[in-house]
């Protein structure tokens, strides 16, 4: 099964699929089939056994820069990264585009994780946890922050991880109100 009939599939079974046209369709010559792959209800109560069980008391929880493309790739490798650390997943906050939504605000205005990604899919492939833990679990501190370009300290990337730190509600500046 190619993967767009599996998307087809894993739609047609989703009992809180919207009856609106969606992002994905499969034409045939005598119908049209059109699903959303849009779902805002994930229970974070359901016990789901992820492919890639990961220890449930290390986290890894990305923050990111530039458009949402980047923003999707750089999940894509906090995935694999996770995978490789042994760590569970905080669903991260994903940040509007500045220069093609015309409703921004500010350059860290948060969009939410399932118009980004189909969150209770992505919860039976990797331990995945809402960012509502995060504070409790990590006593509202980071114990390491590290960046994948020397450039990270500019005041754009910097203001993206004190939108981050905010939407976390944790606390991470210094009382000389600088990062850690």
């Amino acid at each position: 099964m190619d993967h767009r009939k599996e998307l087809l599939a894993i739609e047609k079974s989703n009992p809180l699929k919207k009856e609106s046209p969606g992002i994905f369709e499969e034409k045939s010559s005598k119908q049209s089939i059109q699903t959303c792959s849009i779902n805002e209800g994930v229970d974070w109560n359901t016990p789901i056994e992820p492919k890639y069980k990961l220890d449930p008391n290390r986290f890894l929880i990305p923050v990111f820069t530039y458009g949402p493309n980047n923003q999707l790739h750089g999940f894509r490798e906090t995935v694999f990264m996770a995978i490789k650390l042994n760590r569970t997943v905080i669903l991260p906050p994903f940040f509007k585009h500045v220069r093609n939504d015309a409703t921004v605000e500010s350059q860290n205005e948060i969009v939410p994780a399932f118009l980004r990604l189909d969150v209770a899919k992505l919860r039976e492939t990797v331990s995945l946890q809402p960012p509502e833990i995060v504070a409790e679990a990590c006593n509202r501190r980071f114990d390491a922050f590290f960046t994948t370009r020397s450039s990270y300290c500019t005041n754009t990337k910097i203001s993206r991880l004190e939108a981050a730190c905010d939407y976390l509600k944790m606390d991470c500046k210094t009382t000389a109100g600088r990062f850690k």
